[in-house]
């Protein structure tokens, strides 16, 4: 798997508590349908306020997963940040806890690996190896090589990890 460059019609997911939020997105960043997003709280305030496409790094909290916009997506189904816009540019999320069902994660290999943590590697790359950011979930359900359902936690539980 690899970042994500269309958006995806294929996510799974079984919502335990539906949170949806519209949230400005960076300038010049394109989140796609499906993408994982994050909010910076680093120290350029310029980031601070604005979603991006999920990227493993320091300082990133994880927001959701994008579901649309209230602006129109057109045939592509992304938005691309522009922060100078008389209407900046914003995606909706589903922000809250779910399981994301029969998703590829990378370093599953047995049912030894239910509930070992999840990491983030970009908008689409799920693995149970951290490198910088932060958990986002936990294996829930083992099928077969790296196939497994993936308890998201949510923005508000991310928040507190």
């Amino acid at each position: 798997m690899a970042a994500l460059t269309a958006a995806v019609s294929n996510r799974s997911w079984a919502s335990i508590h539906s949170w949806t939020q519209n949230y400005k997105v960076l300038n010049a960043g394109v989140i796609y349908v499906g993408s994982f997003c994050g909010a910076l709280n680093g120290t350029s305030t310029a980031q601070r306020g604005y979603v991006k496409a999920y990227a493993d790094q320091n300082n990133i909290k994880y927001m959701g997963i994008a579901i649309g916009s209230p602006f129109d997506l057109a045939t592509t189904l992304k938005v691309t940040g522009d922060t100078s816009a008389t209407r900046i540019p914003q995606v909706t999320l589903e922000c809250g806890p779910a399981i994301l069902k029969s998703y590829t994660v990378t370093g599953t290999t047995a049912a030894t690996d239910v509930f070992r943590q999840v990491y983030l590697r970009n908008d689409n790359d799920m693995n149970v190896t951290a490198i910088l950011a932060p958990r986002i979930g936990r294996v829930e359900y083992w099928y077969t090589s790296t196939t497994c359902d993936v308890l998201l936690y949510g923005a508000l539980s991310a928040e507190v990890i």
